[in-house]
Parts: structure tokens; C-alpha cells; sequence
């Protein structure tokens, strides 16, 4: 299938739950107190938790309008309800709508608490985890099912905590240069270099695990052939260049922005943010990949 509006739907979840699960997770291990107050996190997890339950709702009314073969003005309450209570589909969207509306409740009522940003991570990283239930993991049987479902989730949870990252870190490099924006930026920096080297690894390893499932050991040198394969190579390219980025950020504008600190720390800053730019804006892509992905017939499935 290659609907726009189903792949639209899909970017727009991903980005919204990576979000909602990997900026409180930056906020954990990048942030110090003060710094995590001025994030305003409860009002943006809400913010997003309310537009994901809308942008969720939206998805499963497609999803029942595509299975009814009508379209989506057309689809009835009744079909609706069937495939919200289907395994798979449905089972993924109750468990990330409770656990949408349990973020909001937690930034009502916990918003002004320490254990905010900890809660707030760890019921968005169910949200997210939720996605792989819509995907191809979700449809393979047998004991390699298990196994592609978790690489799957593992995969989710470590893009969503690399876009919530650049988001953190954008925004902190956004405000205006001074010693304290300069201080805080280089500690959360240095925080997310440790963490971004999890995070690789962990993209890495479960996206190897990914793609035997659905390519197939016999497939990757005729990936070229397909459509699905030379998306795949498009998103392993974006990928690549994003690693490049980041490694960039790491080893060489990181460590110059201290050194910048007595001289010109808005130059070092603005560099900073152009690359940050630049690696958000391939995040995106990767993300719209993938999105496009999950709607293409995997080659193991076309040999099959």
C-alpha cells in the first residue's frame, strides 16, 4: 500500500511519541533541576500527548476505512470498533491510548514534581513502543516473531531518544549566547555523547535484526530491484550522514565551544545550531522513510 495520508498519519506518530518519550528521557540524563524547569515539560507532554491521542484516533479510523475498502467519510463506528479491539493493530492502539491519557494525567497532576520527567519518559517509551504493533514485526509468526518484535521496539525507543535529544538540545542552544546558556549546553552535550553511543548501538544492532526479517539473507545484494529496498537504502544513507554529523558534534564542536567561551561563544553556538539544524532536518527524513516503509511489501514476504 502507498497511501499519502496513511504514511502522513505514520510520520506524524512517530515524531510525536519519539518526542514525548525522548525529551523527558533527555531531560533525565541531560538536564540539571534548574535547566529541566525551564523546559516547560509538563505543558509540552501535554500539549503533544493530546495531539497524538487525536493524531492515534485518526490513524485507526484509516486503518478501518482500508479494511472496509471505503473511504474515510464513509467508514462506520462499527468497523472502527472492530479494529480497535483486533489483535495487533487494535491491541497497539489501546495500549498507547492508555498510555497517552496517562501522561496527561501525570503533567496535571505531577507536573510540579521531581519524578515528572522520569514518569513522563518511561509511560511515552510505552506509547512509542506501542508502533511496533503496526508494523511488520507484528505480522510475522513463528519464534523469529519474538525476536523481530522486541528488535522492533528496541529500534523505536532508541530513534525516539536520538530525535527527543536534537530537540532538547536545540532548544537549549537557541537561547541567547551567554556563560550559563554556554555551560549548560557543553554538560548536556557531554551527557548525550555517552547515551548517543547506547543509542547508535542500539540502532544499529536491532536494524541488522530488522532487516534479515524482512529482506531476507538471500535479498540484500538484489535490494536495488525492489521498491522497498531502495527506500531502505535511502534511509541507511540519511542514517549514515546523520552518524557523521553526530560524530562531528562530538569530537570536534562540542570541545570547541568551551574553548569559544572567552572569545566568541555566539559564533561557536551558531554552529552548533546550523549542525543540529541540519541533523534534525535528517531525522526527519529517516522518520518519513520508515513511515513510507511500513507501508511497502517487505521482499521476504514478495519471495515468499
Amino acid at each position: 500500500m502507498d497511501d499519502p495520508l496513511q504514511i502522513g498519519i505514520r510520520l506524524c506518530q512517530y515524531a510525536l511519541l519519539g518526542l514525548l518519550f525522548g525529551l523527558p528521557l533527555f531531560a533525565v540524563y541531560g538536564l540539571d533541576r534548574a535547566a529541566r524547569g525551564t523546559l516547560r515539560l509538563p505543558r509540552l507532554v501535554a500539549g503533544g500527548a493530546a495531539l497524538a491521542l487525536l493524531i492515534s484516533a485518526l490513524g485507526l479510523a484509516v486503518v478501518a476505512a482500508g479494511m472496509a475498502g471505503v473511504p474515510l467519510a464513509a467508514v462506520d463506528r462499527s468497523t472502527v470498533t472492530l479494529v480497535a479491539t483486533m489483535p495487533g493493530v487494535g491491541t497497539g492502539w489501546q495500549i498507547r491510548t492508555g498510555a497517552l491519557l496517562l501522561l496527561l494525567g501525570g503533567a496535571v497532576f505531577l507536573g510540579r514534581s521531581a519524578h515528572f520527567a522520569p514518569f513522563a519518559a518511561l509511560t511515552g517509551g510505552v506509547a512509542l513502543a506501542s508502533l511496533a504493533a503496526t508494523g511488520h514485526a507484528a505480522m510475522a509468526e513463528g519464534p523469529a516473531a519474538t525476536v523481530h518484535l522486541l528488535a522492533d521496539i528496541a529500534h523505536l525507543l532508541a530513534a525516539g531518544a536520538w530525535i527527543g535529544a536534537l530537540a532538547g538540545l536545540s532548544w537549549l542552544l537557541w537561547r541567547p549566547a551567554s556563560r550559563l546558556t554556554v555551560a549548560t549546553a557543553h554538560r548536556a552535550l557531554a551527557g548525550f555523547a555517552t547515551a548517543g553511543t547506547l543509542i547508535v548501538g542500539v540502532l544499529v544492532v536491532s536494524g541488522m535484526v530488522n532487516a534479515w526479517q524482512t529482506v531476507g539473507p538471500g535479498q540484500f545484494l538484489a535490494l536495488g530491484d525492489t521498491g522497498y529496498g531502495r527506500l531502505l537504502l535511502v534511509k541507511l544513507g540519511l542514517f549514515t550522514l546523520m552518524l557523521g554529523l553526530a560524530a562531528a558534534h562530538r569530537f570536534r564542536l562540542t570541545p570547541a565551544l568551551v574553548l569559544a567561551v572567552p572569545h566568541d561563544p555566539e559564533g561557536a553556538l551558531a554552529r552548533l545550531r546550523a549542525g543540529l539544524a541540519l541533523e534534525t532536518a535528517l531525522g526527519v527524513m529517516v522518520l518519513a522513510a520508515v513511515a513510507w516503509l511500513g507501508t511497502l511489501t517487505p521482499p521476504i514476504a514478495q519471495a515468499g
